[in-house]
């Protein structure tokens, strides 16, 4: 799974996560490109050798939503300062506590949830 904000949101969702399954972050300082274009997802995806369908970005905003999607990402929209409009394909979560790993494995296998 590749997530935005590295730190602050990973240590939410991976608790009861088996080791090795987060195994890379790529932040601002790693892309030429930054968001909404999708280098961030397309670089995270590369780095752990997964294709980007295979991968679930949450995000919090709608340039975060445009690069995951853009990129290929399946993509968990949780809004928290800023709107983000409905788009094809794209899960919603009221918040990180709504996500856990067995809904995470749904979106990663192509069910589109929302959990508002």
């Amino acid at each position: 799974a590749l997530l935005p904000n590295g730190e602050s949101v990973l240590g939410r969702i991976v608790a009861d996560a088996p080791a090795g399954v987060f195994v890379d972050v790529v932040s601002a300082d790693d892309v030429a490109d930054h968001k909404p274009h999708p280098a961030p997802y397309r670089t995270g995806a590369e780095r752990v050798g997964v294709p980007a369908d295979r991968c679930v970005a949450i995000e919090d905003s709608p340039a975060g939503v445009t690069a995951a999607l853009a990129a290929g990402c399946r993509t968990v929209a949780v809004p928290n300062h800023v709107d983000i409009p409905a788009a094809p394909d794209l899960s919603y979560a009221a918040s990180l506590a709504s996500l856990d790993l067995a809904t995470l494995g749904a979106i990663g296998a192509g069910e589109v949830l929302d959990l508002r």
